[in-house]
């Protein structure tokens, strides 16, 4: 599978549709257009062994702990 002369617009950007590629950085891109609008050569198609680094999601937000009460 190989990306030269892939005609994606990445400035419109990729469609959702779900259909993993494995980039030659050994990581999982969700289609061939995501892979090949982030300057990475499709090596494959499937999942790359490992799961899909790029995609993790953000950890959730931490609140500050609550201040102590002033001791009376």
């Amino acid at each position: 599978m190989a990306n030269p002369g892939s005609n994606y617009d990445c400035q419109k950007g990729c469609r959702r549709t779900f259909k993993p590629v494995c980039g030659e950085d050994g990581r999982t891109y969700s289609n061939e257009c995501v892979a090949t609008c982030q300057d990475v050569q499709v090596a494959r198609a499937g999942p790359c062994p490992g799961g899909f680094a790029p995609y993790r999601r953000p950890p959730p937000k931490l609140r500050p702990a609550p201040a102590p009460e002033p001791s009376a």
